[in-house]
């Protein structure tokens, strides 16, 4: 058996006024929504490089690019996800 393609569909969102939201949640939320990602994304490109062929699809949001009221964490982890992609 082996691996072709990874999709990372990782996420959970949050609805709060941003000044009440516990920087635990913050934590939580990237934990989950960015370094998850990041951390599975790497794994797989090591075994993916080792194949010379593997694909990573990542699904994000568009509050990544345009925030919404109510969902400061969320919005910020998926915006981390966009830039990530576009770094090298």
């Amino acid at each position: 058996m082996q691996l072709d393609v990874l999709v990372n569909n990782a996420g959970r969102s949050q609805r709060a006024n941003w000044e009440d939201i516990d920087l635990a949640v913050d934590k939580e939320m990237f934990d989950l929504n960015v370094f998850s990602v990041l951390s599975l994304s790497r794994i797989a490109l090591q075994y993916f490089m080792k194949q010379k062929k593997g694909q990573i699809v990542v699904t994000s949001s568009l509050v990544g690019v345009i925030a919404i009221p109510y969902s400061a964490s969320y919005a910020a982890a998926k915006h981390a996800i966009h830039v990530s992609l576009y770094l090298k």
